[in-house]
């Protein structure tokens, strides 16, 4: 799985981001939460959807926290 979705995630990430180490630690969040909620997992859903869910959550906060440093 992680094969499979690493990369294009960090690809997605990292356009957001512009940042390598930002954009690896999305993707690590990613998989960390899919492993901490595997027994959650709705299997009549999109397992892209939900990943590219996650990630895109992970970002805004990421872009979120990165803001409220400069302040």
């Amino acid at each position: 799985m992680f094969d499979h979705y690493s990369k294009i995630l960090f690809q997605f990430s990292i356009s957001y981001l512009k940042s390598k180490e930002s954009a690896e630690e999305v993707v690590q969040e990613v998989f960390i939460k899919i492993w901490d909620n595997r027994k959650k997992l709705k299997t009549d859903t999109s397992f892209k959807s939900y990943l590219f869910t996650i990630a895109l959550n992970s970002i805004r906060n990421s872009l979120i926290g990165k803001q409220n440093r400069l302040n």
